[in-house]
């Protein structure tokens, strides 16, 4: 037959790929197993559906059971190997041997309870989120006035987060974005996703910063959270406060699951009771320094006003026009204009607009120095 195969995503890995779903040219998706065939690696294939994976990923049928009832009956593949990620069906048979076959109750993924999110992520391809607001009656619906605020907070503290702790050059590309595609009952959920694609693991740059948000969010100690919130101190916690506060005001918990790459556990999931909640704002309000940032730039102004404290200032190392204001307009007197670099210490703070009522980081110049030259 020789038609190619793709490796669309690595279920299991030990050695070399044991488990794969497979595309071909028209996207139909296989589910490839590997066997030994006179001390030959070959690949047992079968077509499947995204429904059929979901449930096998789900728990509610085990591997053996999927080849011994394939969608369309008496239907296998053999692959085999053509190079790195890129097989070809070399034949096509009716009826399976034995020791092509998984052993009994071969599990994919344990149950989790998580089908529908498992199934999204195949669909999707990107990293879902499902975010579900429990207020004291379980309600399945909510305020627009209490949910908008909400998502917005939200959305600001996992995209300043993310900019924070991103430790990769792939992952400080990404625009942490949440797209809502879905609602659910059970509480109010939402179904968010991420526009990152995934890798062949499942795995996704926003991992490690969807990880570090539920430390935060669900944190063991009052200790373990200061420290989380020591790295990504100013911005990121202005807006997690007005996360938490805001469903403090509202008596609201949440629970929070999002994918992962983990096979055995592709779903992490959590509830924060509104107690826990509670203790993270406080133990925010204890610490005003958690809110402040500072900065260094280094450049030359383009504007002072030591009247108001207003400035602009061009950083040539980052190359960006830079503008903010000062609690002390005097410190700019003297300051020449175009002609001298500068080097100034900055704290950034998040400012809420009057007519928007959204926030705005605002630069405060704190010290100035003047540089001179070689």
């Amino acid at each position: 037959m020789n038609k190619a195969i793709y490796i669309d995503q690595i279920l299991l890995y030990y050695d070399t790929i044991q488990l794969f779903v497979g595309l071909d040219a028209v996207q139909t998706r296989y589910l490839c197993m590997l066997y030994a065939d006179n001390d030959q690696d070959k690949y047992l294939a079968i077509r499947t559906s995204t429904n059929k994976l979901a449930s096998l990923f789900s728990g509610q049928i085990d591997l053996r059971s999927l080849y011994l009832n394939p969608e369309i009956s008496n239907e296998y593949y053999s692959l085999t190997i053509v190079k790195e990620q890129e097989f070809e069906i070399i034949d096509k048979f009716e009826n399976v041997e034995e020791y092509m076959l998984p052993e009994e109750d071969a599990f994919v993924i344990p149950q989790s309870g998580y089908a529908d999110i498992i199934q999204e992520r195949i669909n999707c391809r990107k990293p879902i989120i499902h975010l579900g607001f429990i207020d004291a009656n379980n309600s399945h619906d909510i305020k627009a006035s209490i949910l908008s605020p909400l998502i917005a907070s939200y959305q600001e503290f996992v995209i300043n987060t993310h900019k924070k702790i991103s430790n990769t050059p792939e992952s400080r590309q990404i625009n942490p974005e949440l797209y809502i595609f879905n609602t659910s009952a059970a509480s109010f959920n939402l179904h968010m996703y991420i526009q990152d694609n995934l890798d062949l693991f499942g795995g996704s740059n926003m991992d490690h910063t969807l990880n570090y948000i539920d430390e935060i969010l669900n944190f063991k100690d009052e200790q373990s959270l200061t420290n989380h919130l020591n790295d990504i101190k100013g911005y990121a916690i202005t807006h997690y406060k007005r996360f938490i506060k805001g469903l403090i005001d509202n008596n609201i918990s949440i629970k929070t699951a999002w994918t992962t790459s983990d096979i055995d556990n592709p779903v992490a999931h959590n509830q924060v009771s509104t107690e826990k909640l509670q203790q993270a704002y406080n133990v925010i309000q204890q610490s005003i320094e958690l809110e402040k940032e500072t900065q260094e730039l280094t450049g030359y102004f383009l504007k002072v006003d030591s009247t108001n404290g207003d400035w602009k200032l061009y950083d040539e190392i980052n190359e960006q026009l830079y503008k903010g204001k000062c609690l002390d307009p005097g410190i700019l007197s003297g300051i020449r204009i175009r002609l001298t670099y500068y080097k100034i210490y900055c704290s950034k703070t998040a400012e809420k607009q009057n007519v928007t009522n959204k926030l705005i980081e605002t630069l405060y110049i704190e010290q100035i120095e003047e540089l001179k030259k070689d």
